[in-house]
């Protein structure tokens, strides 16, 4: 062994672990940003549901819907807006007994490290039944 060696292990190793562990923790912090947004948007969707089949007129169920896919979405950050939330049914009144309710959520996330970042699509649903013994709107 040659004496100008002497100590250069530790620093070829520092030097190599920061090589291999910069991309480890972009890659993490990537993975950790989209299962957040995942995360996100599928509750957001239960959530929208949720709030629908609590309301006794369409148009305040479809408000509070989006209201609360919005809130659930902030959380994880994300923006929703009223047009990114659609929901459909399976009856010409969606309030009705029995009838199946399906919230549509289809927004994008920011994910990712600057400067390899970039938006992902992301699209959740949700279905819910009315329950069978709800009074029928008027």
């Amino acid at each position: 062994m040659n004496r100008s060696d002497a100590g250069n292990a530790s620093l070829e190793f520092i030097g190599v672990a920061v090589i291999l562990m910069i991309p480890l923790v972009y890659g993490i912090i990537g993975l950790s940003q989209l299962q957040s947004a995942v995360f996100g948007v599928n509750g957001a969707a239960q959530m929208a549901a949720r709030a629908y089949a609590n309301s006794d007129v369409d148009t305040t169920g479809r408000y509070a819907a989006w209201r609360s896919a919005y809130l659930a979405g902030r959380n994880h950050g994300l923006t929703i807006t009223s047009d990114q939330v659609s929901v459909t049914c399976d009856t010409a009144n969606c309030l009705m007994p029995g009838a199946t309710v399906r919230v549509l959520i289809q927004t994008t996330a920011r994910v990712g490290v600057p400067p390899f970042n970039g938006n992902l699509p992301l699209r959740a649903s949700n279905v819910f039944v009315m329950e069978p013994y709800r009074q029928a709107p008027a």
